[in-house]
């Protein structure tokens, strides 16, 4: 999984270069973990491996901000289909292509847009994440809990 902010196909190619910058995501309180969105970022964060639940010191020097997912919900309602990848190339699917472009363009840069410095954050969003475009230091760090709830299982059964 691709740890930038913004990856670098995504968005239009006017975001500053910091946008592409790899960074560390997290929540301002613990998420609900019954959310979909959580739920699948979680398992794709994971990638078979165990998750750790960390609690972070900020400091007020960090290159820490609180950002809104919830930008992307309104691309959700809003969706505007992307071509497939058959027709991604075809002549008759400019105006698709265009259209797609777009509309993404146009959310990657409100969720660039989005960020607030993480001290002066209000809780004003819904679907709020707390992203670091720096390393944070291990000495400010505890593992609250860990879950290893998308490691692969082994089924013996299945392999009797």
């Amino acid at each position: 999984m691709d740890n930038r902010f913004i990856r670098l196909a995504d968005g239009p190619q006017t975001l500053p270069e910091k946008s592409r910058n790899g960074a560390i995501w997290g929540y301002t309180d613990h998420p609900n973990e019954y959310a979909p969105e959580v739920y699948e970022t979680r398992r794709d964060v994971a990638n078979g491996q165990a998750l750790y639940l960390m609690e972070i010191e900020a400091s007020p020097q960090d290159d820490l901000f609180v950002v809104n997912v919830g930008v992307f919900q309104n691309f959700i309602e809003h969706w505007v289909e992307r071509p497939s990848l058959r027709d991604q190339f075809a002549p008759q699917y400019q105006e698709k292509r265009e259209a797609y472009k777009q509309a993404t363009d146009e959310i990657y840069q409100a969720y660039w847009d989005s960020r607030i410095p993480f001290f002066d954050y209000a809780g004003d969003y819904l679907n709020a994440e707390v992203v670091s475009f720096a390393p944070v230091p291990f000495d400010r760090m505890r593992i609250i809990s860990k879950s290893d709830e998308f490691k692969p299982q082994l089924n013996i059964s299945a392999a009797l």
